[in-house]
């Protein structure tokens, strides 16, 4: 249990680390509404590979802190992504499946990475079933 002194120190800085998070949301258009998942600043060289990329583990995590904070607007615009993103194709191997990732700047690839991790896919499915539950 924090101590009672400290408690307003804590939560200020989860406030402002959900600010964070928040901010995350629409950096990148025109596929935005959801977190990019590394900030990088303009003049790092890792930045034109990672900037605009959203990982679904940090999908599934956002929508765990958005749910227990209360920021159910941010859980449905991440929901609402996902409904697109999802792989339906039915019969196929990947049906019902997630990406790895996602690029949030083009709408012509739209898929970064097609691998298909079971642990992240099982991070965002949690964030899912929390946000609806």
């Amino acid at each position: 249990m924090a101590n009672i002194f400290n408690q307003q120190k804590y939560i200020d800085a989860s406030n402002k680390a959900l600010d964070f998070i928040k901010d995350q949301m629409n950096l990148v258009q025109p596929l935005g509404h959801v977190p990019v998942s590394y900030w990088i600043p303009q003049n790092n060289p890792w930045r034109q590979y990672l900037f605009e990329r959203s990982y679904i583990y940090d999908l599934g995590l956002a929508l765990l802190v958005f749910t227990t904070s209360g920021n159910h607007n941010f859980c449905q615009t991440i929901m609402n992504r996902m409904d697109v993103l999802q792989n339906k194709t039915f019969g196929t191997y990947d049906f019902g499946s997630f990406d790895y990732s996602y690029n949030l700047s083009s709408t012509a690839t739209v898929r970064a990475d097609r691998t298909l991790r079971t642990g992240a896919i099982g991070w965002l499915v949690w964030g899912m079933c929390y946000y609806l539950n």
